[in-house]
């Protein structure tokens, strides 16, 4: 049987090269594998969902003024504040940063109770399971996470996780994953970020954290500071935009 590729009869071009020298050999297999590398059809890898509403990141919008906390409750000096923010600028955002983070990039809307994160592999889709300022949607997954005490968990108004406790009295928290909080109006999707510093000096030390996650301020969960532990808090929204 005759082998034919792209319209080229394979052994019969061998059968009619057997006379060739070693060269014109080589230049023969070196033709036939250009064919076969342009005749292969190159797939688009990525999850598509044109079936459904989709929404692209636009910008950093709806910026709220910075926030300052120790474990005994809010610092209400302003000068201070914004000294303390100048000093850590760096860390923060303002509207013409580049955002990464692709979790929070692209999304899709099956219905208004159900999306799919197409920024993440793999994708998630999510159900409403709260109607408010943002809604919050969570999907059937959940991871879990031993230490209680991480400051993500609690200054987060909309909780994204239950206790649990084992027979033999060690707790935990199930963490919903994926989960997101956002609010659609009209044509764009508004996610509210938390961005914050930790800072602690004590006995000629100094220490330093940061972090950011998608959620709304709730002031309440500064009681998990430790006692030298200073906060600082920078909320705004990602806009994504209806494609």
């Amino acid at each position: 049987m005759l082998m034919w590729f792209r319209g080229v009869n394979v052994f019969g071009i061998f059968a009619a090269s057997t006379t060739l020298d070693l060269p014109s050999m080589k230049q023969l297999l070196f033709l036939i594998l250009l064919v076969g590398l342009f005749s292969c059809k190159k797939e688009t890898p990525g999850y598509t969902t044109k079936q459904y509403t989709e929404f692209e990141y636009e910008k950093l919008s709806n910026f709220k003024n910075y926030r300052m906390f120790t474990k005994l409750g809010e610092i209400n000096d302003a000068s201070l504040v914004a000294r303390y923010a100048n000093t850590h600028s760096q860390f923060f955002y303002t509207p013409s940063s580049e955002f990464t983070g692709n979790e929070y990039k692209r999304f899709s809307f099956v219905n208004e109770d159900s999306i799919i994160n197409t920024g993440i592999a793999p994708v998630g889709e999510m159900k409403r399971t709260l109607v408010d300022a943002y809604d919050v949607f969570k999907s059937k997954y959940t991871v879990p996470v031993n230490d209680t005490n991480t400051l993500e968990l609690h200054l987060g108004k909309y909780k994204l996780h239950y206790l649990e406790t084992t027979s033999l009295g060690y707790s935990y928290f199930e963490l919903y994953d994926p989960a997101i909080i956002l609010k659609r109006v009209n044509d764009k999707l508004h996610l509210p970020i938390i961005r914050y510093i930790i800072t602690s000096t004590q006995d000629y030390s100094f220490s330093f954290s940061t972090g950011r996650f998608n959620n709304v301020l709730d002031p309440t969960g500064i009681n998990k500071l430790g006692d030298k532990d200073t906060l600082l808090v920078q909320s705004f929204d990602i806009i994504l935009q209806k494609k």
